[in-house]
């Protein structure tokens, strides 16, 4: 989370999701841009978090470390593969709000969007090295938006640490620029992380800097909303040497048709290398905002393009919408607004997809399900409005996660507004394009599925990381038919089957299967479990919910066996509640259809205070209405009715209150943290607003443990807490109404810190002040915690003097010093345990002794640059002691290096001129004597002709590649310079950036050189050049292709593996000489000859050789003997075959036969040389 607490009284809230079925822990720290871990007073840091199964926290920064935090950035470690989280950043009145999606994946460039130093925007960026190590050279480029580079600088990033701030602040030079900023780790380490801040009025939008593997050949960005004159801008960079022509799609819609099938219009627009263009929509494609808007927009670009949407709404908004690959098809947002007066926005797009099948659920910050929703898309139709309106129960919802899961890829986003201010914000879709498969295949934990029955009529979506391994996974729809019937009457109206038969999932997976009857598209079914030892139907806690075709239904599970659904003859339906409201123990009427007539036979079902369920007794009954008694224990929240097995649709009752109840308290789960985390306590507290005006207030308090505790803030529902000691403490937090009170407690289990090893700590001693020729007497001290050897060693050096120190034992922590002239000097004692140091500093002033002779103290001036024919002006200056007595300071100035003569107007004079006959760079010495001692001090003269200023050397590395190994590529780089600094050589160096092999370059210090690559992919080579002072680089993307295979899936009746002779590296033995020949059939030859009596290599086939026999045949001709040839491969050896003697229609030999015992895919070739022959 790169902002902790962010400038210009803008807050930041974290959201944490855990949609797993266990519990996980979070551990944050919080970290300055400096990448120091904050401390001081008021803040708890680090901090763990417990998070429940299914559970999601949302917590300002405030309330996670204490209001002591500043500006800085959060690290989140977790052994959870599963949990995600979002964060916002907003001000107090929630004028300006936006927020981004944590950020997991670190890259080794960023590409920075928009930046400006136009101080109306604010643009600020964020930058942060998430690695322990130093990274000893970042550059950052700045381009304007013509494409022209106007500035770079090289700087270093030490461990955590970051920068936060204008483009000013990390590039000082620059005025008056728009465009956009390169930052790279010139290591290629994938360590850095951005984020960046711009206004527009009073709202603010967000942008995660975009990593390298963000330049997209096709993106797409969905628009929400129908608000009139709504302006879009797409802005797009093409950061590379090279322009290309983009395609713009724009799908637009009448702004007041929330879904439907928007009209497409595709135009071209050609980018310059290295151009940023801002593309306003309605006037590209010429539409009338106050009628249409872009429902969402497509670009499609051959070599990738980085790209963003900004949208401006006419109430104030801003919002920056980022570029999505594809889609997803299990999609997860982590925030619902818990403040008052937000509203959340969907927007669900099915883009050049088939009829989609959506559900969307709405879970509480407990886990629990609130409400249900499934939507059909039909290809490139989209739907776009409030989330309530989808499901009213969230209406009253504060806080929680929505989940969504898709048959197809579908493009999402949320938006979070505010009706008082128009602020918006887009929240990023959390999600997953599972890969679809059919049943029976081996499903990745990590990447997840949709797995597809054979005849494709049910399905199961596994998110990533719901399974602990990779296993085959199975979906069968059965027939209901060879199953007992239902208790009660009932009938199964759907039966399928998942295995391996009790796989568990550690996230919930959706399930989905047809049913046998049409059911009311929303209505609820008991999913139960068929026994087979018993026969019998069993309870599973599973509901699922009927899609809008009623012939499907889809349920969570989270394992697997056969699930059976039971459907009464008729359906259950509620059309009306009247009151829609009222007491607990107040009557309601329920109409509807498909009641039973008997009133125990039908179940009412009310939503539970805890968040479950209540059940209600019904009064009266009949096939159309029901009469029941309010619970004393329900909540407002949906209402069902069940008859049977099957469940009605929802319908939203509000229970209002009489009499005062005390408040339901909650004081959060228990947890066990590690010193010096604290814990952050979360409580919950809800009341029925009795007595009337009275405020619902909580207390924190320490009821047991065996140390002090510190509370945050003990009348806050969420504060962090810190402990003295180690040990188990029990927690209490009370609400009063201040006429009723409840508490609750919780458990801490405090464990004592983690012994770690800590950098000694180091005391250089007093400054001291002593006379030459005495020593100082040096008394270091350092203190350690004993780890991890115990053994603590010492070492003094010097930092500054104007002479040579002479230490007595630079090892010893004390001893004696002694100085090679008067000064000043700054000596520096680092202590080591072995694996961490630390130092601290002395200074010693050694002051001349009085009647003793010391040498003149010189100074010959600053450094200077001139422009010839001009001369430069010497000003040195000379002091002395006076001694000997009677003596006088003589001075003479000379040339001490430089390629041309200097004449000086007095090189006796402290104060003269010097001429030079040629440009160059020159020292010049001013030596000052008092006739027994002397001393001298030298300048730096850089005089230049005034015509050139040196720039830096223009690269190419010429155009990219595609090869098949084991070809290797031919590197054509070219760079030209203008010659300077004079003189100067131009160095060129050929290195790797990124590839998934080695690469073996001929020459890496020429422009033009070959290179190999030890295995297939894509590599991206740098040529780089020098002239000394100034360099430049360029870049070249080599795809290779794995070596043709020839026969194989082409071939019924034969299987074969063809190795490229490369790939043996023969040529890369001893004993070879070269020859050049022309007595080929073909023609002049150079090749490699041998002397060595046997050649052998080795090679890895694509596929291992199961046992078995094999023929081997070798394509290739011998001259002047014939080479026996024999091949080994999985304990097997061949019978041996010669190459022909230089017969050019017959190169194949014949086949070489070997049995293989056990499957290997390593092959090793022996050569064995015709002793008749010196050499072949």
């Amino acid at each position: 989370m790169p902002v902790l607490q962010s400038a210009d009284s803008i807050d930041a809230k974290l959201t944490l999701v855990n949609p797993a079925v266990e519990p996980a822990t979070v551990t944050l720290i919080a970290r300055s841009y400096a990448g120091a871990v904050l401390r001081g007073p008021g803040i708890i840091n680090p901090v763990s978090l417990t998070l429940p199964a299914s559970s999601s926290r949302a917590l300002r920064t405030r309330e996670l470390f204490g209001d002591g935090v500043s500006s800085g950035w959060v690290e989140l470690q977790t052994t959870s593969r599963v949990i995600s989280g979002a964060f916002s950043i907003f001000d107090s009145r929630h004028t300006s709000i936006d927020g981004s999606d944590l950020n997991a994946t670190p890259s080794s460039r960023l590409v920075f969007p928009t930046v400006t130093t136009d101080a109306n925007s604010g643009n600020r960026l964020v930058l942060i090295n998430t690695t322990d190590r130093r990274i000893s050279e970042v550059s950052v480029s700045l381009f304007e938006n013509s494409g022209s580079l106007v500035a770079q600088r090289t700087f270093s990033l030490p461990a955590f640490s970051g920068f936060s701030g204008g483009i000013a602040g990390l590039v000082p030079t620059v005025r008056d620029f728009d465009g956009y900023a390169v930052v790279e780790a010139l290591s290629s380490e994938d360590a850095l992380i951005g984020f960046e801040t711009y206004r527009d009025r009073g709202d603010i939008a967000a942008l995660e800097a975009i990593p390298d593997d963000g330049r997209l050949q096709v993106g797409y960005m969905p628009q929400f909303g129908n608000q009139r004159n709504t302006v879009s801008t797409l802005s797009l960079v093409n950061y590379g040497n090279d322009s290309q022509t983009i395609a713009i799609t724009a799908a637009i819609t009448d702004v007041n048709n929330r879904g439907g099938n928007p009209t497409a219009a595709t135009l071209q627009r050609t980018l310059s290398a290295n151009e940023r263009v801002e593309l306003r929509l309605d006037q590209l494609f010429g539409f009338n905002s106050a009628r249409s808007i872009a429902a969402y927009v497509k670009f499609q670009a051959a070599e990738g393009i980085f790209a963003y949407l900004e949208s401006k709404t006419p109430a104030g908004g801003l919002t920056a919408v980022p570029v999505q690959a594809t889609g997803y098809s299990d999609i997860s947002f982590s925030t619902i607004p818990d403040d008052s007066g937000f509203y959340t926005g969907l927007t669900l797009m099915s883009s050049n997809s088939p009829s989609t099948l959506i559900t969307i659920d709405v879970f509480d910050q407990r886990g629990y399900p609130i409400d249900t929703a499934t939507l059909n898309l039909a290809a490139n139709t989209r739907w776009s409005g409030l989330l309530s309106d989808l499901l009213p129960a969230i209406q009253d919802q504060s806080g929680g996660r929505v989940h969504i899961t898709a048959s197809s890829l579908i493009l999402a986003i949320q938006i979070l507004g505010t009706a008082s201010s128009g602020a918006l914000a887009v929240v990023p879709a959390q999600g997953s394009a599972l890969p679809v498969q059919t049943s029976g295949q081996p499903v990745s934990s990590r990447a997840g599925a949709i797995v597809a029955s054979p005849d494709g009529s049910a399905s199961v979506a596994i998110p990533p990381g719901a399974l602990s391994q990779d296993i085959p996974i199975r979906i069968t729809r059965l027939n209901v038919a060879d199953f007992p019937a239902p208790p009660r009457g009932e009938h199964l109206i759907g039966i399928v089957e998942g295995t391996p038969s009790g796989t568990h999932f550690r996230i919930p997976a959706r399930l989905r299967f047809p049913l046998t009857d049409t059911l009311p598209a929303g209505s609820s079914l008991d999913v139960m479990i068929f026994n087979p030892t018993t026969n019998q139907y069993e309870a599973s806690g599973f509901e699922a919910t009927v899609d809008p075709s009623g012939r499907t239904a889809s349920a969570e599970v989270t394992h697997f066996t056969k699930f059976a659904v039971p459907g009464a003859v008729a359906s259950v339906r509620i059309s009306s509640l009247n009151p829609t409201s009222g007491a607990a123990g107040s009557t309601i009427t329920i109409s509807g259809s498909g009641f039973a007539l008997t009133p125990s036979a039908n179940t009412v079902l009310f939503t539970a205070r805890d968040g479950g369920i209540v059940t209600a007794p019904v009064l009266t009954a009949s096939a159309n209405a029901l009469t029941v008694s309010v619970p004393s224990d329900a909540a407002s929240g949906k209402i069902y009715v069940q008859v049977g097995s099957v469940k009605s649709n929802g319908v939203r009752f509000k229970v209002t209150t009489i009499a005062n109840q005390a408040p339901t308290v909650n004081a959060g789960p228990d947890q066990t943290i590690t010193q010096p985390s604290g814990a952050v306590l979360s409580g919950t507290a809800t009341d029925d607003d009795l007595p009337t005006g009275s405020t619902l207030t909580v207390t924190w308090t320490q009821l047991s443990g065996p140390g002090s505790v510190s509370f945050g803030d003990i009348r806050a529902i969420h504060t962090p807490a810190t402990f003295s000691t180690a040990g188990t403490y029990i927690l209490r937090i009370t609400a009063s109404d201040t006429a009723l009170t409840s508490s609750d407690d919780v458990v801490i289990t405090v464990n004592p810190p983690a012994v770690t090893n800590q950098p000694p700590v180091v005391n250089a001693g007093s400054d001291q002040t002593i006379t030459v020729p005495s020593t100082a007497n040096l008394t270091g001290t350092a203190t350690d915690d004993g780890l991890p050897t115990g053994v603590l060693t010492a070492a003094w050096s010097v930092v500054s003097g104007p002479g040579t120190v002479t230490f007595g034992d630079a090892t010893a922590f004390t001893g004696m010093a002694s100085f090679s002239a008067a000064g000043t000097y700054t000596l520096r004692l680092t202590a080591s345990d072995g694996a961490l140091s630390s130092s601290d500093d002395v200074v010693i002033i050694a002051n001349a002794a009085t009647g003793i002779n010391q040498a003149p103290v010189v100074n010959a001036g600053s450094d200077q640059t001139i422009t010839l024919p001009a001369s430069a002006t010497l000003s040195g200056t000379a002091a002395d002691d006076g001694l000997p007595t009677g003596s006088t300071v003589s001075v003479t100035w000379s040339k001490s290096s430089g390629l041309g003569t200097v004449t000086f107007g007095n090189p006796a004079a402290l104060s003269t001129n010097a001429t030079f006959s040629v440009a160059g760079t020159y020292v010049l010495q001013l030596t000052a004597t008092d006739g027994a001692l002397s001393a001298s001090g030298l300048v730096t003269i850089l005089a230049t002709t005034g015509t050139a200023v040196n720039q830096a050397p223009t690269v190419n590395a010429g155009p990219d590649q595609t090869i098949t190994l084991p070809a290797g590529a031919v590197l054509s780089g070219t760079a030209t310079d203008d010659g300077l600094p004079s003189p100067s050589t131009l160095t060129v160096t050929w290195r790797k950036v990124s590839g998934p092999g080695t690469v073996s370059f001929g020459t890496a210090t020429t422009l033009n050189t070959t290179a190999t690559f030890s295995v297939a992919g894509t590599y991206v080579l740098r040529l780089t050049a020098s002239d000394g002072a100034l360099s430049g680089y360029d870049v070249v993307t080599i795809v290779v292709n794995a070596a043709t295979a020839h026969g194989g899936s082409a071939s019924t009746d034969a299987e074969s593996i063809t190795v490229m002779a490369g790939s043996l590296a023969l040529e890369g033995q001893t004993n070879w000489f070269y020859y050049n020949g022309g007595d080929a059939p073909e023609g002049a030859y150079m090749r490699w000859l041998f002397t060595a009596p046997t050649l052998s290599a080795t090679v890895r086939l694509p596929t291992p050789l199961l046992p078995g026999r094999y023929y081997l045949f070798f394509y290739g001709i011998s001259y002047d003997s014939n080479e026996p040839l024999q091949a080994s491969i999985g304990g097997g050896t061949s019978t041996a075959v010669t190459l022909n003697d230089r017969d050019a229609n017959r190169y194949w030999s014949d086949g070489a036969m070997v049995d293989v015992a056990t499957a290997s895919d390593i092959l090793q070739i022996t050569l064995t040389r015709n002793p008749a022959g010196a050499v072949d």
